[in-house]
């Protein structure tokens, strides 16, 4: 996605701060996006443990009351209940980073952002090019 932008007839006359700002902010984006995609598969690790460990509960034909169980069953889950707490906490960080970039980046709009020394139109430019990937910098 960054190298889209790089294509673009305006970048060549964005100011080198805010080339910085939307080089950081998509850093931010693809960390996020790992980090998720990360997370994932943290989840799938979960669940696979899940079944693996309720399987000597559910798939055999051992008495689910019986009270060996029971304390099986809530260690376990108390177990998993830590896990997906601390999966939950994972991309917190990233996406306030990615909330920061953007900010970031919307903060320059605010100050002359390019060299063009006829009429400009790279803000113009700039915010329907981010318009058409989902961001609105206008917000």
């Amino acid at each position: 996605m960054n190298d889209n932008i790089r294509n673009q007839d305006f970048y060549e006359n964005l100011s080198e701060l805010v080339k910085s700002r939307i080089d950081d902010f998509y850093n931010s984006c693809i960390h996020y996006e790992f980090i998720t995609k990360l997370c994932i598969i943290l989840y799938c690790i979960v669940t696979a443990t899940f079944f693996y460990k309720f399987k000597y509960v559910f798939f055999t034909n051992s008495n689910i009351y019986d009270l060996s169980s029971i304390i099986y069953i809530s260690k376990n889950i108390i177990i998993l209940s830590a896990a997906i707490f601390m999966i939950n906490q994972i991309p917190k960080e990233s996406k306030a980073n990615l909330d920061k970039a953007f900010i970031h980046l919307k903060q320059c709009l605010l100050m002359d952002m390019c060299t063009c020394k006829e009429k400009c139109t790279c803000r113009n430019s700039l915010i329907s090019y981010f318009k058409k990937q989902g961001y609105n910098l206008l917000k």
